[in-house]
């Protein structure tokens, strides 16, 4: 395996196919084929070179279904049944064609390879967009604070933020 397509990041894609059903172990899960289009650099939305398909696999678990349910809601999802987004149904919330951000991330296979993790982009989850300041804006604020950075850090009480908002693998029940 000659390792990960894309780099890790944003995206934007399209949703091409989707599925309610059980994987091989049975867990229940929805599942979404996306196409990949576009990817968001420092902040700038650029085209990827080859459009490739991903799949991103959302499972319906105790502990998993609060994060699938704000990812669900997040591309659009206001349905009252996991029904809603089976295909086989008439009245089914049909995400096909509609654009989603999403995000990739590498990840170790079984053979410590690294291979794309894809996901949706929960809200707030993407790159945090703001107006550069001025160099004379930031002299202003050291000019105010500045003195205040200079003191030696005191110990932090808080433990360390870590970003585990991310399902694995680890967290699905087998």
């Amino acid at each position: 395996m000659s390792g990960p397509y894309y780099e890790e990041g944003s995206y934007e894609a399209e949703v091409v196919q989707q599925a309610l059903g059980k994987n091989q172990k049975g867990t229940p899960q929805f599942v979404l084929r996306v196409r990949i289009l576009h990817q968001f650099v420092n902040g700038e939305r650029m085209n990827v070179r080859n459009q490739y398909e991903r799949t991103i696999y959302m499972y319906l678990t105790e502990g998993a279904a609060p994060y699938t349910i704000e990812k669900l809601e997040s591309i659009g999802f206001a349905g009252t049944s996991f029904r809603e987004l089976d295909p086989n149904e008439s009245d089914h919330c049909d995400f096909r064609g509609q654009p989603v951000n999403v995000v990739c991330k590498h990840e170790p296979d079984q053979n410590g390879e690294d291979r794309e993790k894809w996901d949706i982009a929960r809200i707030g989850s993407g790159e945090i967009e703001t107006t550069p300041l001025e160099p004379a804006e930031t002299r202003k604020l050291d000019a105010l604070f500045g003195k205040s950075l200079s003191k030696p850090a005191k110990a932090s009480k808080l433990a360390p933020v870590q970003n585990n908002d991310a399902i694995t693998d680890d967290d699905i029940p087998f």
